[in-house]
């Protein structure tokens, strides 16, 4: 595979990485809510302050606040972690002439 044949891969690769990074979903589980983007990367995870005081009984917003904050930045650290650790094993056990097919679309 020529130099010209992995620059054109290479920009295929970032085209279509730049197209999964547009589109966005939304999921919600009792107090938590996030929003992923086409590569599994956590965009923002969010705490539902009044269904958290709900679901742990406590009134104390103050320790609801630092409890959400906690879990929000949890979520989203743990969610990169995987995709990272994903990433790595998916690169790993791929050789190129798999993403080429893949690439292709054959």
């Amino acid at each position: 595979m020529g130099m010209i044949d992995q620059a054109k891969m290479v920009q295929k690769a970032m085209q279509a990485r730049n197209s999964m990074s547009a589109v966005k979903a939304v999921g919600k589980g009792g107090s938590l809510g996030v929003i992923f983007n086409g590569l599994y990367a956590t965009k923002e995870a969010k705490v539902i302050r009044s269904e958290l005081k709900e679901e742990l009984g406590i009134e104390d917003n103050k320790l609801i606040e630092k409890i959400a904050r906690l879990i929000e930045k949890n979520v989203v650290n743990a969610n990169e972690d995987a995709r990272k650790s994903l990433e790595k094993e998916l690169s790993a056990n791929t050789s190129m002439d798999k993403i080429k097919e893949m690439l292709s679309g054959n």
